[in-house]
């Protein structure tokens, strides 16, 4: 999960740290708002879950700005009409994901890739999964969608989904026109 938001009461408290720029002058204010920010962003977090549809709890919220922040916030501002892409992992990026995906053994037809959904403009969710190189993924917003779903929700259990439950669910999610776009 990573946000573009205001987190200068956080960043304010840790520069007056011991190893920022000097000590907290006034511990107790320095502690609450420490707390303040730490509460806005459970606040944030939660919201963004709710909007992204997500049940699980994030791995991991990132504050600071990446390349591939910067590049999906870009891309988003150039494509409007669309609330998900995949993409290639960016240098530095697998070292940010959880430990688990960091111990898969990956087969030789196959590599991470990301999949981001943009829950609001600055507010996006981001998740790796395992594609088959040989299984042309059609670069279109239903079919995106479909995997981001099935991988934020932890699979089918086999974790393999075949191109004919691809094609089946995305057609599902291109007809419902009544359906929620995250």
């Amino acid at each position: 999960m990573y946000v573009n938001q205001n987190t200068d009461a956080i960043r304010s408290v840790l520069r007056q740290m011991p190893q920022g720029q000097g000590p907290a002058t006034d511990v107790i204010a320095a502690a609450e708002r420490m707390r303040s920010g730490v509460n806005s962003i459970d606040r944030l977090t939660q919201e963004m879950m709710a909007k992204g549809g997500l049940t699980s709890k994030p791995t991991g919220i990132s504050l600071t700005e990446t390349p591939w922040k910067s590049d999906d916030a870009a891309w988003f501002d150039r494509n409007k009409n669309r609330t998900h892409r995949m993409r290639q992992i960016y240098p530095g990026e697998f070292e940010t994901l959880p430990p688990e995906y960091q111990q898969l053994n990956i087969p030789d037809d196959h590599r991470l890739e990301i999949v981001v959904r943009q829950v609001k403009k600055g507010q996006r969710i981001r998740s790796a999964f395992c594609r088959n190189l040989s299984v042309e993924i059609p670069d279109t917003d239903e079919v995106i969608h479909v995997i981001f779903d099935w991988v934020a929700g932890g699979g089918n259990g086999a974790g393999v989904m075949t191109a004919q439950e691809l094609a089946e669910l995305s057609s599902r999610y291109k007809a419902s026109s009544s359906g929620s776009r995250h």
